[in-house]
């Protein structure tokens, strides 16, 4: 396997990473370097071939280095009219070459950082679809000075192209948000930490329990299969569980599937990896999304992925090549998928799913394409 490098024949151009508000309330440093790490990851490779200045909006206000990255912290207010105005300053003061902004939430913040800093600015898509109301209105008129944007599948724009988000004209790049260092090892090992046999083939799902989710669909998809075959396991690990109670009737009406069927709940990151590398199969039946965390961690992991065919796991499944993809909502596709799956050599399948995620979705792939990206910005007029 060839390894990617970030080209450094260029002289080194001044790179800000700007996020105004992560959420609804404030987070301390900590707390947000945690939440954000999986977004993160590929700054040690960027900080080779950029002055790279990340900057923040927290409960604190300070600069420091974190992992040899330089961060930047700014208090902020949940106010709708604060504005970032020390942040701005700042950056005013640095004169990057390029800023990236992210999300679509922050159009007066926008506006102030493209009047005081005056460089080229390219905006993140963070998921979340179009922005509504006044914010939605004046993020529109940001369509007249940005004019780079990034998304994890070009497919996405269409409805910010459509509502007038963005210039039709605009240049889009196919980037992942983000990544993860969770890498494959010995199923056997893996499976032996979680008690499951070798025998077994493991289904499994990581994401909420919400109506976007639809895990009510992927039972039904799944039950058909399991009920035939008792070496068939769904094991199901969420934070959020608004449709829980849902899920358990639904259990609940098939008794003969209840010791098929495992409710993990919620575990940290670190106990995730057991349960990745066991699995044979990942399923999800999301109806949007804006990336797809819990997918590029199955893949990095080697698990064959079910998932449906929305925009961004059709670019993450490299164009719908990996794994099998089926219709959101639909029983009988999913079925369908199921189906074909298991007709897969899981074993060449999951190569083939981990070289993607070594050459397209790595931390150090996205340094790559993003690389190549802030040069390109950079050398465009104007």
């Amino acid at each position: 396997m060839t390894e990617t490098k970030v080209n450094t024949s260029t002289k080194k151009i001044i790179y800000a990473n700007v996020i105004y508000n992560f959420g609804k309330t404030l987070l301390s440093e900590e707390e947000l370097l945690q939440l954000q790490s999986p977004s993160h990851g590929h700054f040690s490779y960027l900080n080779e071939t950029l002055h790279l200045h990340v900057y923040r909006v927290t409960t604190t206000t300070n600069s420091k280095l974190v992992n040899g990255i330089q961060f930047h912290f700014f208090k902020g207010k949940t106010s709708k009219f604060w504005l970032a105005t020390k942040l701005h300053l700042h950056l005013r003061k640095l004169k990057p070459d390029v800023v990236m902004v992210h999300g679509f939430s922050n159009p007066i913040q926008l506006f102030c950082l493209w009047l005081l800093v005056r460089s080229k600015i390219i905006i993140h898509y963070n998921g979340g679809g179009t922005p509504g109301g006044l914010k939605g209105q004046l993020q529109k008129w940001a369509r007249f000075f940005v004019k780079y944007f990034v998304f994890t599948s070009k497919e996405q724009t269409k409805d910010f192209i459509t509502k007038r988000f963005i210039h039709p004209q605009a240049t889009i790049y196919e980037i992942p948000e983000g990544s993860t260092n969770k890498k494959q090892f010995s199923k056997q090992t893996a499976r032996q930490h979680l008690n499951l046999l070798p025998s077994d083939i493991i289904f499994l799902w990581v994401g909420t329990l919400d109506a976007n989710k639809d895990p009510i669909t992927v039972l039904k998809g799944l039950s058909e299969y399991l009920s035939k075959n008792k070496t068939y396991k769904f094991l199901m690990i969420y934070r959020t569980s608004a449709l829980l109670n849902e899920v358990k009737q639904f259990i609940s009406s098939y008794p003969n599937l209840k010791s098929q069927i495992v409710l993990v709940g919620s575990l940290p990151q670190n106990e995730l990896d057991n349960y990745y590398c066991s699995a044979d199969y990942f399923v999800l039946g999301s109806h949007y999304e804006g990336s797809g965390y819990s997918l590029i961690e199955s893949m990095a992991c080697g698990c064959v992925p079910i998932v449906t065919s929305i925009p961004s796991f059709y670019t993450l499944t490299n164009n719908g090549q990996l794994g099998v993809l089926w219709e959101t909502g639909n029983v009988s596709s999913l079925q369908e998928a199921i189906s074909k799956a298991l007709k897969l050599n899981t074993s060449t399948e999951s190569e083939k799913v981990v070289s993607h995620f070594e050459k397209e979705l790595s931390f150090k792939a996205i340094a790559e394409k993003q690389w190549r990206m802030i040069t390109s910005v950079n050398t465009s007029y104007p």
